[in-house]
């Protein structure tokens, strides 16, 4: 039952403290039947077996040291297990008490009414020195399943007792049957012995270390343990044998038995030493042998780890070399391979036949892929929008081993078409996949897109020109026109018929200027003078041009708030702004439908803004133009006001109309914003900030306001229908002219002429020499002379040709009203030299 070690492992010791309690259990049930049945009845087994009593005693104790043993770490196992060793206690002690006392005889027969009525008093009730041991062992037993270790010296002094008592009663029964002193069987005794080890086992799994340890003590203690136990009770024995059968007398026998207990025990210890002695001797020389052995064995050593020590360095200074050289090919590794993953450009091996072998992240962008994507399988034949493009690609890459430049047509993941310039070369002759290409794509597709753009706005910037250039002699016939309407006007007696139709070829003059002024700012020309607007009078003149030009099939709505604020903007801004808004809705109802132009004054909040952050919260004029036209998706939306973003068919658009929109608002100081959702048309919502009107004078002082004189007006005009028309309304209006075709003619007069002149009214733009040019030539004969500058031109050219911004200018065309306004502001002495 020992392992290979020497010591009995847990289980061993398990199923030896089973077998004893089982024993147990079987020596008290064979008691109890003996008393059931009878020992004078005819089932008399002798001495041997313990009383009644002592049988339910030793079940009880058998029972509890089995729980222990089995399940030593179910708690209410150990409680039962502690509660069966209580039972053991009391009922021992009921029989102690009833031996002592010699009381309680009617409780013990009660208890013990089951024994057969034959059984005698001896066969029923225990000794006291069993109920004694039974009571010791009951309560080591009690104490064993306590965890502290500090209970297990009170265990191990109970069992010791109660192995002590057991073995004096043994030696009792065993010498001297027939008295027996103790009255208690020799199998009660063993059993009390074994009782009194298995229960310090049941409580430490293990035997003593002095008992099974490989030490000499130990086997000295093994050694000797069994002639110190069997040696004494065999000359006890043999002494009492002697004296009960008269061979000598008590004081021989206890002589004799002491002599020969000291030359036993002597001869014992004896051989012991002898043997301890050469097992040293034998020790000794194996630990000399294991001594010499162990120089040899580190000399090897040594020389083999001097050995070992040498091929190690060497072997590591050849790791070391190799590890520089790993760590050198990883870093180039490194380098070209992040050359390659953050290359801008897309980077992508393939075989002639299309398979992609590998592509990095700027390739799988390209084409809106996920990086990896060609380890599922892809071929390059499906980039292509023509299969024939590839075809010539590859038969040119086989003929010439490369190629650069190459720029073909791909589409994406999506369907969408891009522009890709592609170089690339064959890198190697694979004998199972044939030639493999290396390429690198780069996405052109912007490049080419502002391109084009370049393109559009230089052919934008040509118009531009040739507006200017129109514009000029649009302003200059409508100066004519305007003017001679005028005058025709100012002949006429008030009520004649033909002023109603002077006012309609007023109005449509009108309309003319502001036509050309669109042209200017279209071309990017014009000057922006922003001015304290009407805007509801704004867009009623715009809504008049509207009306034919969005076509019948389109109704006009206006809804325009009486009270509505003033703004601060450029009017032909405004105009340009109503009118390209109402052409995109035109062309977003190709089958009819409604526009709507709407003004009101609103006051956004901080919740407003919340869902228009883009737009802080304040006082505005909002101008809305709605369709209910076909709408615009999400995608659309967010991009309507980028430059060149059109969704109409190619030469239908240029996608400059709303982000000039965009850009008015803007520079206006404005916001705007657009809702539309497919199917539900489209609306604009202009936000301008109201501005309150301190700037322009009332009309009872404009009209009050003298506007003719009798001073003397140098005017000097190229155009001669400008000429004669602006002659005619100053001369109206009492002043004196004098005119000039060109500039030298003007400083002829100037030279020659004795008769004094106020003011020079002069073009900007003539053929041999510009007004700015002129000014200062007429000024050295006659010093201190004003002037008001003329022109039809845009801002840009006019600027070009040397006016300052402390200069007079008069645009063309130019109402009666508007040029003696200047003439006789340009007369009156400043403010404080009048006061």
């Amino acid at each position: 039952m020992q392992n290979k070690s020497g010591t009995w492992t847990s289980s061993n010791i398990t199923l030896f403290v089973s077998a004893i309690s089982s024993g147990a259990v079987f020596l008290g049930l064979l008691a109890v039947l003996s008393s059931i049945l009878g020992r004078e009845a005819g089932f008399r087994l002798g001495s041997f077996l313990p009383a009644a009593d002592a049988g339910v005693a030793f079940i009880l104790l058998g029972i509890s040291l089995w729980i222990l043993a089995r399940w030593p770490q179910k708690p209410w196992k150990r409680i039962v297990a502690q509660l069966g060793a209580l039972a053991v206690v009391l009922w021992a002690a009921t029989t102690l008490i009833h031996l002592i006392a010699l009381t309680g005889s009617a409780l013990k027969h009660w208890l013990l009414q089951w024994v057969h009525p034959a059984a005698g008093a001896t066969s029923m009730i225990m000794s006291a020195t069993s109920a004694s041991v039974f009571i010791m062992l009951g309560l080591a037993l009690m104490i064993a399943p306590l965890k502290d270790a500090s209970f297990r010296t009170p265990t191990r002094v109970l069992c010791f007792c109660s192995a002590s008592f057991a073995f004096v009663c043994a030696m009792d029964a065993l010498l001297l049957p027939e008295v027996s002193y103790s009255e208690t069987g020799l199998l009660s005794c063993l059993m009390f012995m074994a009782c009194s080890i298995a229960i310090p086992l049941s409580q430490t799994r293990q035997w003593p270390a002095v008992i099974t340890g490989p030490g000499i003590g130990s086997q000295a203690f093994r050694r000797l343990l069994p002639a110190a136990v069997i040696i004494p009770i065999a000359l006890a024995w043999l002494t009492v044998k002697g004296e009960m059968d008269g061979f000598f007398g008590g004081e021989f026998g206890g002589a004799a038995a002491a002599l020969a207990t000291v030359l036993l025990l002597g001869i014992l210890i004896w051989w012991n030493a002898k043997t301890l002695n050469r097992h040293e001797s034998m020790l000794q020389h194996v630990q000399g042998e294991l001594t010499n052995e162990r120089a040899e064995l580190e000399t090897r050593v040594r020389e083999r780890t001097g050995a070992l020590l040498t091929v190690n360095r060497a072997l590591e200074q050849q790791m070391s070399e190799r590890r520089k050289a790993d760590l050198a090919l990883e870093s180039s590794e490194k380098k070209y391979r992040s050359l390659v993953e953050n290359s801008p450009h897309g980077i992508y091996r393939a075989t002639s036949d299309g398979q992609l072998l590998y592509a990095n992240s700027a390739f799988a962008r390209m084409l809106d892929h996920e990086p990896g994507f060609e380890r599922a399988g892809f071929n390059l034949a499906d980039l292509y929008t023509d299969p024939a493009a590839r075809n010539t690609l590859v038969q040119e890459l086989m003929k010439q081993r490369s190629f650069r430049g190459a720029e073909v047509q791909w589409q994406r993941e999506d369907g969408s078409p891009i522009t890709v310039k592609l170089s690339g070369r064959i890198v190697e002759d694979d004998a199972s996949l044939g030639p493999v290409f290396e390429v690198a794509a780069e996405d052109i597709t912007n490049y080419r897109a502002l391109e084009e753009q370049f393109r559009q706005v230089q052919k934008m910037e040509a118009v531009g020109r040739l507006a200017a250039g129109i514009a000029h002699d649009f302003n200059n016939i409508l100066s004519i026109i305007i003017g001679q309407i005028e005058l025709l006007d100012d002949s006429l007696a008030a009520g004649h018929t033909a002023k109603k139709d002077i006012n309609h070829i007023r109005q449509a003059s009108r309309r003319a200027v502001l036509l050309i002024r669109q042209l200017l700012t279209f071309s990017r020309q014009e000057n922006v003078q922003t001015s304290i607007l009407d805007l509801n009078a704004a867009v009623a003149n715009v809504a008049e041009m509207l009306r034919p030009m969005v076509g019948e099939d389109i109704t006009l709505r206006l809804d325009l708030e009486k009270t509505l604020g003033k703004i601060e903007a450029d009017s032909a801004q405004i105009d340009q702004i109503l009118m390209n808004l109402a052409v995109n809705a035109r062309d977003a109802m190709q089958q009819g439908g409604t526009i709507s132009l709407r003004t009101t004054n609103v006051e956004l909040d901080r919740s407003y803004q919340e869902t228009h952050p883009s737009i802080p919260s304040g006082n505005y004029v909002m101008l809305s133009v709605g369709d209910t036209g076909c709408g615009m998706d999400p995608q659309t939306r967010a991009r309507v006001f980028e430059p060149f973003f059109t969704t109409k068919a190619p030469g239908k658009g240029t996608g400059l109309g709303l982000s000039t929109v965009y850009g008015i608002v803007a520079r206006s100081g404005g916001y705007i914003w657009v809702y539309s959702e497919p199917g539900y048309g489209t609306t604009f919502k202009l936000y301008f900030p109201r501005v309150v009107d301190t700037s322009q004078p009332s009309v009872q002082e404009i009209n009050t306001e003298p506007l003719g004189g009798s001073e003397t007006i140098l005017l000097v005009e190229d155009d001669e229908g400008v000429r004669l028309t602006t002659t005619a309304i100053l001369e109206r209006a009492g002043y004196q002219v004098l005119t000039a075709g060109s500039a030298e003619i003007a400083i002829e007069l100037a030279r020659t002429g004795d008769t004094p002149i106020d003011v020079v009214l002069t073009d900007v733009v003539m053929p041999t020499m510009t007004g700015t040019e002129m000014l200062p030539l007429l000024r050295t004969f006659r010093p201190g002379l004003r002037a008001i500058f003329m022109s039809g031109y845009a801002s840009e050219q006019i600027t070009a040709r040397g006016l300052s911004l402390g200069d007079v200018l008069l645009e063309k065309p130019f109402s009666k009203n508007d040029l003696l306004r200047k003439i006789r502001k340009a007369l009156s002495p400043p403010a404080s030299i009048a006061a």
